[in-house]
């Protein structure tokens, strides 16, 4: 668990162990066939050059950056990105080295790319020797396919794309994915594990062998690991702090610093490359003050980038949203905060995973309920 909020705006928890995720499972591969968090970036201001490139218009300069990211185009690369980027050399390479890597194996629709903007901070920019007019931060949701081992999945990669206006042409100047989704396999809903070919959802309260447990223990928790003989999913959790429903080789997950919280519950990988968390406080809160106060704990955090706070809907509930990713270990860390609607009392959530496990960002998203 990465932090867990308190009311002044602290924060306890203790780290992860650092390890890397399983490569194998496909719904690691899947959800980030199309991912750039391997190459986030911040454009590069060289002073004393007339700003080259550019689009018209903010969302098509956002289509044009997947148009080439789709067809390995380094010409139109160059053009999303201010020509006067000291850095844009690199740029131009590591995005189109990326694209190079899924050519084969990858569709992206381009067409049917979906694009939410509002105003960002010119300021932001503008402290990178620009002269930005306007920006805009874009959720940017971007379907394609991929055919993984004979299989086709639709999926939907989810990114933050920042972009500013100078000299009446748009640019990207920043970008980073935010989470991804299998739609479909085969052309069929998706609806279950990717890992195994057919699975019945099978709750605790229907397992019919009593498990059998042990514990595991690595530098930075222990691991109580449950096994039952039948079933790809399950249902965990309780009436407290909500369920959600996940994948039978996931564990129980105890972190040895403490939640720090009255009423909660973890749960992981085997190797701890996705963990879950869901805590429930015993005490109603602001959730806007509660998600700044855990923004500016992280701000003052080594390691940490991409810090982000929005205002979104979870459980069918107004909710804040509070991400970053954490350079030291390659962990890209969401939080939601959320009241209770039966009680008003304040709901914590939680997903950190590293590239591998992306999907597991679905897990907590698309399954949780409060019964």
């Amino acid at each position: 668990m990465r932090s867990m909020p308190n009311q002044g705006g602290g924060s306890s928890g203790g780290q992860p162990p650092k390890k890397k995720g399983k490569t194998g499972l496909i719904l690691g591969i899947v959800g980030g066939v199309i991912a750039l968090a391997a190459i986030a970036f911040v454009v590069l201001y060289m002073l004393g050059v007339f700003v080259k490139g550019g689009v018209s218009s903010n969302d098509g300069v956002i289509k044009q950056y997947w148009e080439a990211f789709s067809t390995q185009d380094k010409d139109k690369f160059r053009e999303s990105f201010p020509g006067n980027a000291s850095n844009i050399d690199d740029l131009v390479q590591s995005n189109y080295d990326q694209s190079m890597k899924f050519k084969d194996s990858v569709t992206i629709y381009v067409d049917k790319i979906e694009i939410t903007s509002e105003n960002y901070d010119v300021e932001t920019i503008n402290e990178k020797n620009y002269k930005a007019k306007e920006a805009k931060k874009n959720q940017v949701r971007v379907p394609g396919e991929q055919v993984i081992d004979g299989h086709t999945y639709g999926i939907v990669d989810c990114y933050e794309i920042i972009t500013f206006k100078q000299g009446g042409k748009w640019f990207v100047f920043d970008v980073n994915e935010t989470g991804a989704e299998i739609t479909t396999r085969d052309g069929l809903p998706y609806t279950k594990d990717a890992t195994t070919e057919d699975t019945e959802e099978v709750t605790t309260e229907e397992w019919t062998e009593e498990p059998t447990t042990e514990e595991v223990t690595t530098e930075a928790a222990t691991l109580e690991i449950t096994t039952a003989s039948s079933g790809d999913t399950k249902t965990v959790g309780d009436s407290y702090v909500g369920y959600i429903d996940i994948p039978s080789s996931w564990l129980n997950f105890n972190d040895t610093n403490g939640l720090d919280v009255p009423h909660g519950a973890q749960y992981a990988t085997a190797d701890a490359g996705a963990i879950i968390t869901l805590c429930k406080y015993d005490n109603a809160v602001d959730i806007s003050e509660a998600a700044k106060n855990m923004v500016d704990t992280y701000n003052t955090q080594d390691g940490v980038e991409n810090l982000s706070m929005e205002e979104t809907t979870f459980a069918g509930q107004t909710a804040y949203k509070v991400s970053c990713y954490y350079t030291n270990d390659g962990v890209t860390l969401n939080i939601f905060l959320f009241s209770d609607p039966s009680d008003g009392l304040l709901h914590f959530a939680s997903v950190e995973y590293t590239y591998d496990y992306m999907d597991s960002y679905n897990y907590l998203v698309n399954t949780f309920r409060f019964n």
